[in-house]
């Protein structure tokens, strides 16, 4: 996770590149799955009951829980093809 520091800006500073990272880090997934044919959906709604989520999935209290991803197949199929741009 994040690191802290003895000045509260660079801490600050440091938790918003994690965040970022982490937000790269899920695209990079969702994309991998898509093009794998997999469907996947992103929910940051644990960021606003991060104590319920954390009792839920029995994580560390120290953990931030930034976000959930639902991965699945389809019950329709794949979708079609798309043409080349």
């Amino acid at each position: 996770g994040a690191h802290t520091y003895p000045d509260e800006h660079r801490t600050a500073a440091e938790h918003t590149m994690f965040t970022v990272a982490a937000g790269a880090a899920v695209q990079g997934l969702l994309v991998a799955l898509a093009v794998r044919g997999v469907g996947s959906c992103w929910s940051g709604s644990t960021i606003f009951a991060p104590d319920l989520v954390r009792a839920a999935l029995d994580l560390p209290a120290d953990w931030e829980p930034l976000g959930a991803i639902a991965i699945g197949y389809s019950a329709d199929g794949p979708a079609a093809p798309r043409d080349p741009v």
